[in-house]
């Protein structure tokens, strides 16, 4: 943890990768590969401390002992992982503090990132980005590609941020579920929104882009005013005719 000055030891950690972290409740929970945390057997694959100490997360069968992602969704927590859940692979379960319960899940496959966004939950697998209205799953993003990928979710105001590693593109994905290209040969992987018209960035980037100041795979990702462009069709009408205009307007990133 930091204090504001330094970094402060947190226990002895995991024996494998830590994949996500989230805090839920006033309790920071970590998901991963791990089966042993800060001594600990049966860890399962998730773990939360309390700002004092490290305990367990009861009531959760794992399999595989890997818990992909984490998000906070409809006042719950929401779980991907690969593990198998009151007797099935459930790959999809939500945490309300005390009791887990199936999450209903749009297809057979293991998901890996998950936002909570304008009501709406967003999550990744290696075949599609699907989005979870409350009722119904959809399919709001496709590789051009028929190869498996993984695909980054993060947000920048209303828009979901798209980052996908196989193309190594990163698309914005608006509140119709329009998708545009937001760097057609960069990959941006996280976003910490600085507000509603900037947020850093962090990905894959050879050279810089208009939107994007670029330092180490670092980057300032600015919204600017819609650029916009009026034309007309004749400057010169007699009575009853008319002049048609047209405008075309550019994207805001």
């Amino acid at each position: 943890t930091w204090n504001g000055i330094e970094w402060d030891s947190v226990g002895s950690g995991a024996n494998n990768i830590i994949r996500d972290m989230v805090v839920y409740k006033n309790k920071l929970y970590l998901a991963g590969y791990f089966d042993t945390f800060n001594g600990m057997n049966n860890a399962n694959g998730i773990i939360k401390f309390n700002g004092t100490a490290w305990s367990k997360v009861s009531a959760l069968a794992n399999n595989g002992n890997k818990t992909f992602s984490m998000c906070v969704h409809d006042g719950k927590l929401i779980i991907a992982g690969s593990f198998d859940f009151s007797g099935t692979t459930a790959h999809l379960v939500s945490f309300d503090g005390t009791t887990w319960s199936p999450f209903p899940s749009p297809a057979p496959v293991n998901f890996y990132r998950m936002i909570s966004l304008n009501n709406n939950l967003y999550i990744s697998a290696e075949d599609a980005v699907y989005k979870y209205d409350g009722n119904t799953w959809t399919i709001v993003y496709t590789p051009p590609s028929n190869f498996p990928a993984t695909y980054y979710l993060s947000s920048f105001d209303d828009a979901v941020i798209i980052g996908d590693l196989d193309e190594q593109s990163t698309s914005s994905l608006n509140t119709q579920d329009e998708l545009t290209f937001l760097l057609q040969y960069g990959l941006i992987n996280y976003t910490v929104p600085l507000g509603s018209d900037s947020a850093y960035i962090t990905g894959y980037f050879d050279t810089p882009y208009p939107s994007t100041r670029i330092m180490n795979h670092i980057g300032l990702l600015k919204r600017h005013a819609p650029s916009t462009q009026f034309t007309f069709n004749n400057d010169s009408i007699c009575d009853h005719e008319y002049v048609s205009y047209s405008a075309t307007i550019s994207d805001i990133y």
